[in-house]
Parts: structure tokens; sequence; C-alpha cells
């Protein structure tokens, strides 16, 4: 099949012209057949020809990326992700590539792969996407979902269990190290939001008592 391909597209002795971005009558393209059956050799071949089209879609605005998601294949994720492709660009559910592996939890590795090019997932997944980036122990990965994602680095697991305790699981010292930072900042902040309630507070009483005493000196 290899072989078939390379010659298919080599137009060097023929000086054909050869469409590589063919699409049959369910607009699916060689490239996305290629990727949807983890042919890793076929989507190499196909995304080393200067005219192919990395972002075309089928009838359910699906790009190849969006199935190798789909098939869990992050290998195929990896070189379509190489090639410059649009990992925003969202299908006919309104799902990108790394929303659809978020909901496959045999799909980490290909999550992992979309957020390390710098995927953000939306605001429902943001959660979801945190216990991926402990388990493949990236600091700067669980940092960013939280700061900039808004992830909850406190919050449990559907069986109790927190993100420090998956990290020490996993002996990830580095990841350890970070989310308990994150914990302890949102605890100050939580610390400074309560006294500055209390302030807020103390100065209403204030403010009622010196009207009080103004009331009864008239």
């Amino acid at each position: 099949m290899k072989d078939a391909v390379e010659s298919y597209i080599d137009t060097s002795t023929t000086g054909a012209s050869v469409d590589v971005n063919l699409s049959d009558l369910n607009r699916h393209s060689v490239l996305y057949i290629a990727a949807m059956n983890k042919r890793i050799d076929i989507l190499a071949i196909l995304l080393a020809a200067p005219a192919i089209h990395v972002n075309i879609v089928d009838r359910l605005d699906r790009s190849a990326h969006h199935w190798s998601a789909l098939n869990a294949a992050p290998d195929a994720a990896e070189l379509l992700l190489n090639t410059g492709l649009e990992i925003t660009l969202k299908d006919h559910f309104g799902d990108t590539a790394l929303d659809v592996a978020l909901h496959f939890n045999r799909a980490s590795t290909m999550a992992y792969r979309i957020l390390e090019h710098g995927a953000m997932p939306r605001e429902q997944d943001v959660q979801r996407a945190l216990p991926v980036a402990v388990q493949w122990g990236s600091p700067k990965l669980v940092e960013k979902l939280v700061r900039e994602g808004g992830a909850d680095p406190e919050r449990k697991d559907g069986r109790g269990m927190t993100l420090v305790k998956r990290a020490e699981e996993w002996e990830n010292t580095a990841v350890v190290e970070v989310i308990l930072g994150l914990c302890e900042e949102r605890r100050k902040g939580r610390e400074g939001e309560k006294g500055e309630e209390e302030r807020r507070e103390e100065e209403e009483e204030e403010e009622e008592e010196e009207e009080e005493g103004k009331a009864q000196m008239v």
C-alpha cells in the first residue's frame, strides 16, 4: 500500500497532475482515511506532498486530526500537529480534536500531545485536562491549566483522590511541588478575600455607629 501511494503521488516519471486532496462521496480524503486507520507510513508520505491540505474536513466538519483523536492515534496526531494544522478547528458538534480526546479515557496520550502543542480545552473540560498533565508529569502544563484555564488544583476526582495524591502515586515530584504551591496560593487568596470582607464589615459597622451618634446629638 505504501509503495502504491508513493507511486501515485510521484509525478516525476509521468508528469501527470495528481490531486492528493481527492475525497470520496462522504468527503473522506486520502489523508483523512490514513489518519482514521492509523497508517502512519502513508500519512507521512501524504504530508510531505506540497499540495496537501491538512485542514480538509468531511461532512461532519471533522478533519484528519479529529479522527486521529477519535481513534486514539497519538502518533498520527503528532505528524499532523507538526504540519501547522489548525488545532482549534471545530466539527459540526462544536468539538475540537482536543475536546474529542479528553472524552476518551484511553486517549490521554492523545490529549497530552495536543495540549503540549498549545491547545487550551474549553471551560467545561479544563478540569478534565488537569489529570492528563499530572499523569504525564508536566509542571508547566499543570500551571497553565490552573492559571490560564481556571482549573481547580484542590478538587478531588470521582474516587476522592486529590491531584497531589495522584502525582505522588506517579512519582512526579516536580508536579507535586507545583500543585502544592498553587493550592497554597489559592488558600492565601481565600484568606485575603475573607480579611477584606471582614474589613469592609467593620467599616460599615463604624459608619453605622457614627451615623447613630450624630442622630442622638441632634
